[in-house]
């Protein structure tokens, strides 16, 4: 048997809920656009549930980013590589990945900046049990409930690495 995979803030919201995973994604990504802000070096916060994660997030084109995340399991260094797009709703921003190593279907992180932190919520199975078909459906669901409890898990906290003298992130 074949074991897939898991990134390891997957691992961190398994632990306390189910993250949910759709056959369609929120929005066209060709309709995307990229917020400037969440690109860059992250590190996870030492206080909380992520102390070792590293995340990265890089345009990768008009309107998609590229998303590298490591971490360590079981004590050997993991990374996960995605691909990632926004989509605007009436309740907020939300990060839609897709895993660029083999997994189908996307996950979906309500996300907001606050300082130099990253806060990203996995919207969980909670109530999002049903397998949408369409966009449509998907996108009109998500803006009449994404306000409810237990539809995000708790927000994951990332730091922005600063930039060292020569301009790089460390």
């Amino acid at each position: 048997m074949k074991m897939k995979k898991i990134a390891p803030f997957l691992i961190v919201a398994i632990l306390t809920a189910c993250p949910y995973k759709s056959r369609v994604p929120l929005s066209d990504f060709r309709k995307s656009v990229i917020d400037r802000t969440i690109i860059g070096e992250w590190t996870g916060d030492r206080q909380g549930d992520m102390p070792d994660v590293g995340l990265k997030i890089i345009r990768f084109n008009e309107n998609e980013y590229f998303i590298e995340l490591s971490g360590f399991e079981h004590g050997k260094p993991v990374v996960e590589r995605m691909r990632g797009f926004i989509s605007l709703l009436d309740g907020g921003k939300i990060l839609n990945i897709h895993s660029l190593e083999g997994e189908e279907g996307f996950y979906f992180l309500r996300y907001r900046i606050e300082g130099n932190d990253l806060k990203m919520a996995l919207a969980t199975d909670s109530l999002l049990k049903m397998d949408f078909r369409t966009i449509k459906e998907l996108k009109k669901f998500f803006e009449k409930n994404m306000g409810k409890k237990d539809f995000f898990d708790k927000d994951m906290v990332f730091h922005k690495k600063e930039k060292t003298a020569e301009g790089k992130q460390g």
